[in-house]
Order: structure tokens, then sequence, then C-alpha cells
């Protein structure tokens, strides 16, 4: 099970994000588990159609009712996941200089800040130093920050390597860091 699907169900949601017909606009099945996971750490859900438009993008395509189902199957996997404390299962190996794995994290990445931006108060309203701290790991290898900007951080392999490692442990934290914000209210 990874994010709530089982292998075949993964395998389905993987035929209709990777087909070729699919636009370019339409986010790849990495890109959305990291934007299903930015979605279930927030304590405040959103709707499948306060989302959907991210995830198809431009396309004017409209995803079957099943795929719908599947990725709200996908982001109540992840949100349990989290909740279970166990950690969320990433769905590549966290290897950024290895050519396929690579590209698979920097595409889940690029997907958890297109889900922050989806609705971003919140991320930064409680302790903003320590959410974008948290969140420097997942922020380097999405590319949506200029490499100038992380100060050489991306420079050395072995610092890559470290840098990818902490993400699982900094979802943890981000979780539990808006758990606690929330039962605060």
């Amino acid at each position: 099970m990874l994010a709530g699907l089982n292998e075949p169900q993964w395998e389905e949601m993987g035929e209709f994000f990777h087909a070729e017909q699919t636009p370019d606009e339409v986010m790849d099945l990495f890109e959305l588990h990291g934007f299903m996971t930015a979605l279930a750490i927030l304590p405040e859900p959103s709707s499948q159609d306060a989302w959907l438009g991210a995830v198809m993008g431009d396309s004017g395509v409209e995803p079957p009712e099943r795929i719908r189902e599947l990725m709200q199957t996908m982001l109540q996997g992840i949100a349990n996941e989290l909740d279970s404390g166990d950690g969320v299962e990433m769905p590549m190996e966290l290897l950024p200089d290895d050519e396929e794995e690579g590209e698979f994290l920097r595409s889940w990445c690029l997907g958890f800040i297109e889900g922050q931006m989806l609705n971003e108060e919140p991320w930064f309203q409680q302790d903003p130093d320590r959410v974008a701290g948290l969140c420097l790991p997942i922020a380097a290898f999405s590319g949506a920050v200029d490499e100038e900007d992380l100060g050489g951080l991306l420079a050395d392999a072995s610092q890559r390597e470290r840098l990818a490692q902490q993400i699982p442990d900094s979802l943890d934290e981000l979780f539990l860091h808006f758990r606690e914000e929330h039962t605060k209210r």
C-alpha cells in the first residue's frame, strides 16, 4: 500500500497521469503525491473542487470519476500515514543524483510546493521561520528556488543526499506543527 492505494490502483493512476495523450499541464503521479502530501499536512481540509484545477492545470482534461476517487483515496491515505506517526511512504528513492529517482524527487517536491501555494496563508501564519526551515529541503529540490538563493546548499553531492534524507522527518514535523497550532485555537 502506498498512500492508501494498492499496487494495481497505483498503476491505474500512473496509466492516467503518465499517458502519452495526457497534456503536459497535468501533474505527473509523483507531483500529484507531493501535492496531496502538502494538502494532507494542513488541518483545514480542501475540497476536491478546490484542488482539482491545480492537478489538471489548464489542460481542459476532466479526469474520469474512477481517477477522482483514487485521488481522494490517495489524499486520505497520506493523511492516515501522517496521523499514524509512521510517516509518509515516499513513492521514490531519495536519491537526488540518480537520473530517474532524482527526476521523481524534483517532481514530488514541485508538487508539494504547488500544494502549499494553493492555500499559502495558513502555511506561514504561525512561526513562519520554522515552517520555512522545515520546507527548505523540499523547496531546494523543487526548482522553485534559484540555486543562488540557496547559498550553495545543493553544490555538494553528499549535502544533496543529506538534504533529501531530511524530507520525511520534515513532513512529520510539519504535520505535528500544524496539529499543535490547530489544537491551540
